[in-house]
């Protein structure tokens, strides 16, 4: 997927499965509630390093700070999209082979 912000052209891939505890980690951080300065600063680090790990995994060029989120939400979208067509074909497959299967199985001292 391409998404244009601004003079900047960003190539975005979903969220493939080794990068997906960071972005569950980034959601766990945006619905933090921090008790004090530090613990704020710790989340907001963590937060960062966060994203940073998973954009440069699934951005290229790596995107601008004021261009973070939107790419994020891009990101996002595109993961949930890949999700669920993923899922819509699952859910049409054929019956599974056990059951139409045609295959008999076979005594073994026929076949000697």
């Amino acid at each position: 997927m391409k998404k244009k912000i601004g003079d900047t052209e960003y190539t975005i891939i979903p969220i493939p499965p080794h990068l997906s505890p960071y972005n569950s980690r980034i959601s766990e951080l945006l619905q933090k509630k921090t008790q004090n300065l530090q613990e704020t600063k710790e989340t907001s680090q963590e937060l960062e390093e966060c994203m940073k790990i998973l954009l440069s995994g699934t951005v290229k060029p790596q995107p601008l700070p004021e261009d973070q989120t939107e790419v994020y939400n891009a990101l996002i979208d595109l993961t949930n999209e890949v999700i669920s067509k993923a899922q819509f074909f699952r859910k049409n497959q054929g019956p599974s082979p056990a059951k139409s299967s045609s295959i008999c199985p076979t005594d073994s001292q026929k076949t000697k």
